[in-house]
């Protein structure tokens, strides 16, 4: 069970852009105005750090994911802790994703269809797709991703040359340059998703560029991010982005292609690629909910698990009354546990191990 680093690159990408994506130019809008670019900017490299520490960390205990390398170096019932807390972030993730999932196609797609049908049918679909395996939604993920991105960037290059550059300027904000480093931890949802790499155990054909791979897709996300919002800019303006929930969609709905007649209605196309990448998003969080629900139970590869976590995942996401309250839970959730399982839990695996390393060293010196 393992993937390739080109697998690893769209098991990140795919966990982490499609919801962010979304309501990301309304929040950048709000917060930023047109200097969003650099917020995101710095926001990446800070968090593409953490990513190369955990990479390094599962390439330095290959074969191992972070339940089975953790007890060697603080214990087991620090073990459980760290891994509970990894498992609740994911499963709030699981539940919040699918309840925002069926808002969504049922606001767009399918208007006459209950949201908990829709949120019951993706669950199940995404349940199969997890029972087949890492390596196996390794390979599919690999070829959607291939494809999700292809259309992504076309879209958003069809609206550039519709959209009007003048709604990027100012550049920046000159009188609150501190602004936008500052409130770079507060981004921690919008990374969220490199922490997957602590249940994915890497192997020897991962090799050292595992680390480079984790680093440069964080990096990718963040110049993603910078792209759908500045293109959505350049649709809307950044005043009118504030007012849509989903501005991205409501900016691809207006470009018009006259030379491309299968165009017309370029907004179909785009809802299929985005729903496409909200499955892969569910079933990859929803994979590593099960995947340390299994460690910590001691049942690998039980399929039980699997239908529990669905089940649970599928009532909890009953529980919010609308999707706002949702994605404030998403949002409470990756400011409060996504800290720890991103940086604060990864820094105390590394530093533990340094240290270890350096005793052993130190030890074996005649």
């Amino acid at each position: 069970m393992s993937l390739t680093n080109r697998q690893l690159f769209f098991f990140v990408f795919l966990f982490t852009i499609p919801f962010v994506t979304s309501m990301l130019p309304k929040m950048m809008a709000d917060s930023f105005g047109t200097g969003a670019w650099i917020y995101l900017t710095a926001a990446s490299l800070f968090y593409s750090v953490f990513a190369g520490i955990i990479a390094y960390l599962g390439f330095s205990n290959r074969g191992k994911t972070l339940f089975e390398y953790s007890r060697p170096l603080v214990g087991k019932f620090l073990t459980y802790c760290f891994s509970l807390i990894y498992f609740v972030n994911f499963f709030i993730y699981t539940s919040t994703t699918a309840r925002s999932m069926a808002e969504i196609i049922h606001a767009e797609v399918m208007v006459n269809t209950p949201r908990w049908v829709v949120m019951a049918v993706t669950l199940a679909a995404a349940g199969y797709a997890v029972s087949k395996g890492l390596t196996n939604l390794g390979r599919i993920f690999e070829i959607m991703g291939i494809l999700i991105l292809t259309v992504s960037i076309f879209t958003r290059f069809l609206t550039i040359a519709q959209g009007d550059v003048l709604n990027l300027l100012p550049v920046m904000d000159i009188a609150e340059p501190k602004k936008y480093v500052s409130m770079v931890p507060s981004s921690l949802f919008l990374f969220s998703g490199f922490e997957l790499m602590t249940i994915i155990p890497f192997t020897k054909r991962n090799g050292t560029k595992v680390m480079g791979t984790a680093v440069f897709t964080v990096l990718f996300i963040g110049f993603f991010y910078i792209f759908a919002t500045e293109t959505t800019y350049m649709i809307l303006g950044v005043d009118d982005c504030s007012n849509y929930n989903y501005p991205l969609f409501t900016a691809v709905r207006r470009i018009d292609v006259n030379a491309l007649q299968f165009l017309k209605r370029g907004d179909l196309i785009f809802i299929i690629t985005w729903i496409t990448e909200a499955f892969c998003n569910l079933s990859i969080i929803l994979f590593a909910t099960v995947e340390y629900a299994r460690k910590m139970l001691a049942k690998q590869g039980s399929n039980f698990v699997l239908a529990a976590i669905g089940i649970l995942a599928f009532a909890a996401g009953l529980l919010p009354s609308s999707a706002a309250m949702a994605e404030s839970l998403a949002l409470h959730t990756s400011f409060y546990l996504s800290g720890f399982t991103m940086i604060t839990i990864p820094l105390i695996f590394f530093i533990t191990q340094k240290v270890k390393n350096h005793e052993k060293n130190i030890s074996e010196q005649p």
